[in-house]
């Protein structure tokens, strides 16, 4: 049986990486780049060390929004009102696009500098800085969330257990955790790059991760229940 958050275990509020509007300007940037280092003789094995095929960096705000849509769900802000406000967009824009923004926006790097006073914006995307997320869960759906090393894996149970949902930095990625499996106590992720794992089929929803895996895990944010 499964349990933790109130809509962890729906599917309406899981987000990917694989089809938002800022990772294809990434894909796109990426392309040219790679194109123009080939020409200048850089081989593709020195590319592929630096993904310059691909794109697949935006898991930060992805683990953040799949994290505070588990406590809000429908009443997450945002989560109805981008659709229909542009009428030849019905869609409109897709809320881990704009996570995506407020990350990137340079009137919120004062706040993020407070957390992070070596950001400078250039070396790396701000997503990265799990130290950031709580800021922008605050700001943007008015989430309490505690960044911290070191949890232990019960901890990070014991947490979902009692309603709150859990950012995960495995090595180079980022996942949310808000569901567990009672009789065996294992995490049930909501992983954005669902063809992480071949044997997921291109699923990475309540996907399990293991006490063993979660050994590799340094930084985790807590988002607590509304």
């Amino acid at each position: 049986m499964l349990k933790g958050t109130q809509y962890g275990q729906d599917r309406n509020y899981y987000y990917v990486q694989t089809n938002n509007a800022v990772e294809y300007i990434i894909r796109a940037i990426k392309a040219e780049l790679g194109t123009a280092l080939a020409k200048q003789g850089v081989g593709q094995a020195v590319l592929d060390t630096v993904h310059i095929r691909g794109y697949l960096e935006s898991c930060g705000a992805e683990e953040l929004v799949n994290n505070c849509t588990n406590l809000l769900g429908p009443n997450t802000p945002g989560v109805k009102g981008l659709a229909g406000i542009f009428p030849g967009w019905p869609a409109g824009p897709q809320l881990d696009d704009v996570i995506m923004l407020c990350f990137a926006d340079p009137a919120n790097m004062a706040a993020f500098k407070a957390a992070v006073p070596w950001l400078d914006g250039d070396s790396s995307m701000e997503n990265r800085y799990m130290q950031l997320h709580p800021i922008v869960a605050k700001m943007m759906f008015g989430i309490r969330a505690e960044w911290k090393t070191g949890r232990t894996y019960e901890e990070i149970v014991a947490a979902i257990e009692a309603g709150n949902s859990i950012g995960i930095l495995l090595p180079g990625h980022y996942v949310s955790a808000g569901i567990i499996e009672d009789t065996t106590r294992e995490l049930r992720i909501k992983d954005s790059w669902p063809g992480r794992k071949p044997e997921w089929n291109g699923n990475g929803f309540l996907q399990p991760l293991t006490k063993e895996e979660f050994g590799t895990v340094q930084q985790t944010v807590i988002y607590y229940k509304p």
